[in-house]
């Protein structure tokens, strides 16, 4: 077992080999679930990141220039440009940098990919976002997710999208994945769901990953450290 001993300093050297260990093992998750889904699922989640990474009229869910935008550490690909293409022949992405991304992490969540998962199962995503988005910068992001919602449905998907900040759902003081206050024990359950059944399909990879289970008490300082 790979373990940081943080006592000393922190190794950089190990704490690559944890995120690449990471990596790989959701990579693995995601590239089976992908291949045990129908085209239309494909499409979808290959075009996901690229939706929420830029604004542009021609993709589905567009609003506004303004609307929050940018994957963290999300670079295309050729199946996410593929795809892209697919939904808009005219569409040509210019790469070019995003000072500071608005949406840290994807994540699919429950069934996708596993045998309970059919072509009539809907699809939970969560998207985390920057926590220091105002008001009506976050409504407009949830007004684009909607849009792509109906594309989704166009396509014949059921799509149901999650905003959560992150801060907030760490501390369980509130969700956004509800309207009212998260009571303690449907916290830990969306935090078990979220550590058993999700697969990060873009961004950020989860903090928790880098401390060692004989470690977790003293999760916040280690938290701090990283």
């Amino acid at each position: 077992e790979i373990a940081p001993d943080l006592q000393d300093g922190i190794d950089r050297k190990l704490l690559k080999q944890l995120k690449e260990r990471f990596l790989q093992v959701n990579r693995g998750r995601l590239e089976r679930m992908l291949s045990t889904l129908g085209s239309r699922h494909r499409l979808f989640l290959d075009s996901l990141p690229l939706l929420l990474h830029v604004n542009h009229p021609l993709l589905p869910g567009y609003v506004s220039g303004r609307t929050p935008c940018g994957v963290s550490g999300f670079d295309p690909d050729k199946d996410n440009l593929r795809a892209a293409q697919t939904i808009s022949r005219s569409f040509a992405y210019r790469r070019k940098p995003v000072t500071q991304p608005r949406i840290f992490s994807i994540f699919l969540m429950g069934s996708t990919g596993t045998v309970a998962h059919s072509d009539a199962s809907d699809m939970d995503i969560w998207v985390c976002y920057d926590p220091g988005l105002s008001r009506d910068l976050i409504d407009e992001l949830q007004d684009k997710l909607t849009g792509i919602e109906r594309w989704a449905d166009s396509i014949g998907l059921e799509v149901h999208f999650f905003l959560m900040d992150p801060i907030k759902f760490r501390t369980g003081v509130r969700s956004d994945l509800s309207g009212e206050d998260c009571g303690s024990a449907q916290h830990y359950l969306l935090l078990d769901e979220f550590y058993r059944t999700s697969i990060m399909v873009a961004g950020r990879f989860p903090l928790w990953w880098m401390v060692p289970a004989y470690d977790e008490q003293h999760y916040p300082e280690l938290a701090d450290k990283l």
